[in-house]
């Protein structure tokens, strides 16, 4: 059984979220692939992920601009296979 959001923060349980990326080929917009990045710490949450992807999603097209982000979320690790 799973903890609602408030109970780990109570607890001050580490845990992991991953934001979830499609990115795609500039040059050929029908290459894409998907690209999770995942992030740990204590008190974390979904919505700090939220907050804080915009600048993540910057540093990956700055990163490799012959890729283009195409959809982006936030969960928890291993919580999608696919990005729709």
């Amino acid at each position: 059984m799973g903890y609602p959001f408030a109970a780990p923060r109570a607890l001050g349980v580490h845990f992991m979220i991953e934001l979830f990326l499609s990115v795609c080929l500039v040059s050929q917009a029908d290459v894409c692939k998907d690209v999770r990045l995942t992030y740990t710490g204590k008190d974390f949450t979904p919505v700090q992920c939220i907050m804080g992807s915009e600048p993540e999603i910057v540093r990956r097209i700055e990163g490799d601009p012959k890729w283009t982000v195409k959809r982006w979320k936030c969960g928890r690790t291993g919580a999608a296979e696919k990005i729709v």
